[in-house]
C-alpha cells in the first residue's frame, strides 16, 4: 500500500468519537436551528451535482494576400481568397460533473451522552464537509491527483498583425527619364539629350511581379536539384532538407497571392446546477454566430441559440414511494443519510429543436436521499455522489 502523502491530509478531516454504543447515536436533517439546542455533535453535507459544459470552438480566419489582385496576371491561378473573413463553429462538446455541498442536505450527528465508553465511531469528511466514509481508514485508499489544464480563452493567433512573411528587399527602384534640351546658337539649334535618374518607391504591382519571378526561380532551383544538374553527390538527408526548405519558401511566397488561413481553437466552460423543479425543462445556455462567435445573449434567431435539457429516467421513483411511506416518516432511530442519484439524459439542442449533443449522467438532485440504520457499519461513499460504494 502507498503511504498517504501530506497533500491528502488537507482533503479530509477524520473525527474519532468514543461512544457507549454505536447504535445509540442519532442523525437529524437540518430544518430549524432550535432542533439542535443543547445537543452535542457535528454536521456533514451530502453533495449536489454541478454540470460543466465544455465547448470547443474552431475559429477560422481567411486573410486576403497583398498581391491577390495580380495572381491571375502573373501566376495564372484562381480560387484564391479575395476577402478577409472569420468563421466560428463548434468542433467539440464535453460534459463533466463535479460535486459541491448541497445547502439543502445538511445533517447533524448527535453524540451520545454516557459514562461507559466502549466503541469508536470514526467519520471521515472531505475538506468541504461532504461525508466520505464511516469506520474506514481512508489513509490506506489509493488517491489520484487530478491535473487541470489551464486553457487561454479568446487568444488571437500570434501573427495576426503580420499574417504573411515579410521578405526583405529594396522597396525603391531607379527611374531614368530622358530629357531633351534645345540650344540655339544664332541660326543653329542643337538638341541635347539629358538623362535624369530618380529613386521611386515600387508599386504593389512591381513587387508582385518580382515575387512571381522569384517563385519561378525557386521552382527552377528545385528541378535542377532533383535532376542532379549541380553534379554534386548530396546525401539523401541533405537533399531532403534542401528540397523541404525550397518548398517552404515557395509556399510562403505563394501565400502573398493566394492568401492564408489561420485556425485557432477556443475553449469555453458553462456551469449549470440542476434543480428538482427544472426536470424536463429547457434553459438557454449560450448562443453562437458564425461571424461573431460565442455570446451569453439570446438571439431572436433560434438557430443561433443553444439550450440545455435534463430528462431523468425515473429509476428511483419507485424507491422514493416506498421510503417516503414506510421509513422516512417513521420514529425509528435514523443513521447516516446517503444519496441515491438518478440516471439522467442530457441534451443540448438549438432553438429550433435540432439536437447537437446527447449524453447520460448521474444527477444527485433528481434522485432520493435515504438513511442507514443507526448501527455499527463500515461504509465507503462514492466521491461524486455520496452514494453507498461499500458497506459491511
Amino acid at each position: 500500500m502507498k503511504k498517504i502523502q501530506p497533500f491528502f491530509l488537507l482533503l479530509s478531516v477524520i473525527f474519532i468519537l468514543q461512544s457507549c454504543g454505536f447504535g445509540k447515536y442519532r442523525v437529524y436533517k437540518l430544518e430549524q436551528q432550535s432542533e439542535f439546542e443543547n445537543k452535542e455533535g457535528m454536521f456533514y453535507f451530502l453533495p449536489r451535482t454541478v454540470v460543466n459544459v465544455e465547448i470547443t470552438i474552431e475559429k477560422k480566419d481567411q486573410i486576403k494576400g497583398p498581391y491577390a489582385s495580380y495572381s491571375a496576371k502573373y501566376l495564372g491561378i484562381s480560387g484564391i481568397i479575395n476577402e478577409n473573413t472569420t468563421n466560428y463553429s463548434i468542433s467539440d462538446i464535453r460534459i463533466k460533473t463535479q460535486n459541491e455541498p448541497d445547502p439543502d442536505k445538511i445533517y447533524f450527528i448527535e453524540f451520545p451522552k454516557c459514562k461507559n465508553r466502549k466503541n469508536q465511531l470514526m467519520i471521515s469528511l472531505k475538506e468541504n464537509g461532504i461525508i466520505e466514509s464511516i469506520n474506514v481508514n481512508t489513509d490506506s485508499l489509493p488517491y489520484q491527483i487530478q491535473q487541470h489544464k489551464n486553457t487561454n480563452i479568446g487568444n488571437e493567433f500570434e501573427d495576426e498583425e503580420l499574417p504573411f512573411k515579410i521578405f526583405i528587399n529594396q522597396n525603391i527602384m531607379e527611374k531614368i527619364d530622358t530629357l531633351f534640351e534645345y540650344i540655339h546658337l544664332d541660326t543653329i539649334t542643337i538638341e541635347k539629350q539629358v538623362y535624369k535618374k530618380t529613386m521611386i518607391e515600387k508599386t504593389p504591382e512591381i513587387r508582385a511581379k518580382e515575387a512571381s519571378e522569384y517563385i519561378v526561380k525557386l521552382n527552377e532551383y528545385k528541378v535542377n536539384l532533383i535532376s542532379g544538374y549541380q553534379e554534386i553527390a548530396y546525401s539523401e538527408e541533405t537533399m531532403q532538407l534542401m528540397i523541404s526548405g525550397i518548398d517552404q519558401m515557395i509556399n510562403d511566397y505563394m501565400t502573398l497571392f493566394t492568401g492564408k488561413t489561420n485556425v485557432q481553437t477556443l475553449t469555453y466552460n458553462f456551469t449549470y446546477i440542476p434543480e428538482t423543479s427544472t426536470k424536463n425543462m429547457r434553459f438557454f445556455l449560450f448562443s453562437i454566430d458564425k461571424n461573431n462567435g460565442i455570446s451569453d445573449i439570446e438571439f431572436s434567431d433560434p438557430s443561433k441559440n443553444i439550450y440545455i435539457e435534463l430528462m431523468p429516467s425515473l429509476t428511483t421513483s419507485k424507491i422514493a414511494e416506498i421510503t417516503n411511506n414506510q421509513y422516512l416518516n417513521s420514529q425509528k432511530r435514523k443513521g447516516l443519510y446517503y444519496n441515491i442519484p438518478e440516471k439522467t439524459k442530457l441534451i443540448l439542442s438549438k432553438g429550433n429543436g435540432e439536437p447537437i449533443f446527447e449524453s447520460s449522467i448521474m444527477i444527485n438532485q433528481y434522485g432520493i436521499v435515504h438513511y442507514l440504520p443507526a448501527k455499527q457499519y463500515k461504509v465507503l461513499y462514492f466521491d461524486n455522489s455520496a452514494s453507498l460504494r461499500r458497506i459491511q
